[in-house]
């Protein structure tokens, strides 16, 4: 009888992660732990030429309005662990899982302390050229009330000198978080946004 290689890993995810906040995304190989302003992701891919999967980790943040999700950073743990026999595939699944718990609780305490966002923001994004990234410095400076900061990184994403219907996006949101922060309502605008991500994501 061939096993089901997703049903395998459903069953023991939800073995492993039951009692630890950790919820699956309908009947997906996707889970998520929803921390305040953001998601910790876990997905379990498969491979379109075998019968197996990898582990993906990473973070989303909610604080721009989206229905679909998406690792701002990290990504893959693992290596390609394929299904050779039930036993042994099994033990791999019951490890990619405490990997991934393990991975959880290292962003939980990386991003615990809203003061310092921004600089493990930095450490990881050494490169400030992306303009996602700006954006998440930008408001991760805002979280720590370091306000002028914030404002100077999400400056250099307004305008009208872009091109892609997204870009004209960005800016229009990064301009209301701007005038929130100058206007003191920051927090209230971050709780209102994450409120309305969370509902076009269809998360809890």
């Amino acid at each position: 009888m061939t096993v089901d290689a997703k049903k395998l890993i459903k069953r023991i995810a939800k073995e492993k992660f039951n009692g630890l906040g950790i919820k699956q995304k309908g009947h997906s190989g996707l889970w998520y732990y929803n921390v305040d302003y953001y998601l910790i992701l876990i997905e379990f891919q498969p491979s379109s030429g075998d019968n197996g999967t990898y582990l993906n980790v990473g973070v989303d943040f909610l604080w721009y309005p989206k229905d679909f999700f998406g690792f701002q950073f990290g990504y893959r743990l693992s290596n390609f662990r394929r299904f050779i026999d039930e036993k042994q595939f099994e033990n791999e699944v019951e490890e990619l899982c405490d990997l991934a718990i393990s991975k959880v609780d290292h962003y939980k305490n990386m991003f615990r302390d809203r003061n310092l966002v921004a600089d493990k923001l930095l450490e990881i994004h050494k490169d400030k050229s992306n303009d996602w990234e700006r954006f998440a410095i930008g408001l991760s400076f805002a979280l720590a009330g370091q306000n002028s900061k914030a404002i100077d990184y999400l400056k250099k994403l307004t305008g009208d000198n872009y091109e892609q219907d997204w870009e004209f996006e960005r800016s229009r949101i990064a301009t209301d978080y701007i005038k929130a922060i100058e206007t003191g309502t920051f927090s209230t605008f971050l709780a209102d946004t994450v409120d309305t991500t969370m509902k076009l994501m269809r998360v809890n």
